[in-house]
């Protein structure tokens, strides 16, 4: 069996730069990111992230954990880089990023862990409903 180590961060942010033409500081995002995985960086510039704003739209958390129900890990990568881009944009406030890095970080270990993706994606939508209104502006957390 042959058995692949994750690429050097610095390796694939290189690639990521000559390969797919990224800006030095968002290949070096996305390689953090992917964890040295040059598959799921790929995948991570090469499909659309997934709308913040729905996540804080009119759809329920129930609802939007059911439609979620089969995505698994990988997804929260894409929802990690939303959220920086939203953070760059000064869409979203310092403390409302940290702590929906936590709540992304949550998530992860109990997907890893096999829990009921339903729960867990309703569970992290929940604590993401309460975040982005923390600000009182439903906007992201501008603040």
């Amino acid at each position: 069996m042959l058995t692949l180590r994750p690429v050097p961060r610095e390796e694939l942010a290189a690639w990521l730069m000559a390969e797919l033409g990224l800006d030095p500081e968002r290949a070096r995002e996305i390689a953090e990111i992917a964890g040295g995985n040059p598959g799921l960086a790929r995948r991570l510039v090469e499909e659309e992230l997934p709308v913040l704003g729905e996540l804080a739209g009119p759809l329920r958390p129930l609802e939007l954990a059911a439609a979620w129900q089969e995505k698994g890990p990988e997804w929260l990568y894409r929802l990690e880089l939303a959220l920086r881009e939203e953070r760059r944009r000064g869409k979203v406030s310092p403390g409302v990023w940290a702590k929906a890095e936590e709540e992304i970080l949550k998530a992860e270990k109990r997907l890893k862990a096999n829990q009921k993706k339903d729960l867990v994606w309703e569970s992290l939508f929940l604590a993401w409903r309460r975040l982005m209104g923390e600000d009182g502006d439903g906007q992201g957390g501008r603040g």
